[in-house]
């Protein structure tokens, strides 16, 4: 699975971008993260990795 990084809450637009372009990949990602939420992206994210 890529790697995704997030410093701010800015980056998690292009973040989210990058996971609808690998949609397939994942469940909708709109129930598990909050746009101006980077901790929900990172927690959804490591849960992912654990499948």
């Amino acid at each position: 699975m890529p790697k995704f990084k997030a410093q701010d809450d800015s980056g998690i637009f292009s973040i989210m971008e990058q996971i609808k372009k690998n949609k397939n990949r994942f469940v909708e990602i709109e129930e598990f993260i909050s746009a101006n939420s980077v901790l929900n992206y990172v927690i959804y994210y490591n849960v992912l990795k654990s499948l």
